[in-house]
């Protein structure tokens, strides 16, 4: 399966976030877990019980440095089909006959 998560820390005073972002996907590199960051979210591949528990972890390493916390979770899970990071965006420049700008 993969889930996408976006982490949104509340009320910390500062508009620049990256330092509490930076902690955050820290245990996400030394999870294991494949993923792959953009500008608006993290993808994660793996298991349900995996990826769950790297989600939570993730919002429970931002809720030490903020008051309030809003984890925003998106689940691609397809029976009889493994789906990986790339798989979506692979299949539409098939379709489209090039590749797009990533």
């Amino acid at each position: 399966m993969m889930a996408d998560f976006r982490i949104v820390p509340i009320g910390t005073g500062s508009s620049s976030l990256s330092h509490q972002l930076a902690e955050v996907l820290a245990e996400v590199d030394k999870s294991g877990v494949d993923y792959k960051v953009n500008d608006m979210r993290t993808v994660l591949e793996g298991d349900w019980d995996t990826v769950m528990r790297l989600i939570k972890k993730c919002h429970d390493k931002m809720m030490e440095s903020s008051e309030r916390v809003t984890t925003i979770i998106t689940i691609d899970d397809r029976k009889g089909r493994t789906v990986h990071i790339g798989d979506k965006v692979a299949s539409i420049e098939n379709a489209l006959g090039k590749s797009l700008r990533k």
